[in-house]
């Protein structure tokens, strides 16, 4: 019996296999080269335009400034579906970071904070609840609430391969992750500009 020819619908990418012998690297360089610089060439308009869309940043150095860099550098580079996914991975570094320092740990009369192996077991606490505690408990302001909420189930949605709108979505992570940011790491949460200077501002009195 003879069986009819189907056609298959396939994404090709040999490259890589080319790439892995030193022949293949010497030849194929400069055209991966030559392809990046027309490709940046053709988009420089929008990528200049995404550059201008996110905001100036001034924040305290931390582990999550990496990973900060990261999403705004997918944004930029039109990386969206990625982009809405790294936006939430930033806010849950800073939430979770900020919980592991406000926590204290007391253990018979002694009062610490966690120690490094506690700090590894906070990872496996939910980012949603994180959140929820330190709103509650007056560490993170109530107007953070919405952004976080919002940015997180954006996160959720791109993150299981829901997402549908992923330019549009990538925008409001963006602007959902800075106001975050505004609110937790911004250096100007504490200081001010005056006179070219950083003077720290003078705490609220009732």
């Amino acid at each position: 019996m003879v069986q009819k020819s189907q056609k298959v619908t396939v994404f090709l990418d040999t490259t890589p296999n080319l790439l892995k012998h030193p022949a293949g690297r010497i030849m194929l360089r400069k055209n991966l080269a030559q392809s990046m610089h027309e490709n940046i060439d053709l988009n420089i308009d929008k990528i200049v335009d995404r550059y201008a869309f996110l905001p100036a940043l001034t924040v305290h150095y931390g582990e999550y400034c990496k990973l900060l860099s990261e999403a705004r550098d997918l944004f930029v580079w039109g990386y969206f579906y990625s982009c809405v996914t790294m936006c939430g991975i930033v806010a849950e570094r800073i939430v979770k970071d900020i919980f592991s320092r406000n926590l204290l740990v007391v253990a018979g009369a002694k009062i610490t904070t966690p120690n490094q192996k506690a700090k590894k077991d906070l990872e496996s606490f939910g980012a949603k609840e994180v959140c929820e505690f330190l709103i509650d408990s007056g560490v993170l302001n109530e107007n953070l609430r919405s952004p976080l909420k919002s940015l997180g189930e954006l996160r959720n949605k791109y993150a299981h391969a829901g997402g549908k709108k992923p330019e549009e979505d990538a925008r409001k992570s963006i602007k959902h992750l800075h106001s975050i940011v505004d609110g937790t790491v911004s250096v100007f949460r504490e200081f001010a500009v005056r006179h070219g200077k950083l003077v720290r501002k003078k705490p609220k009195t009732a």
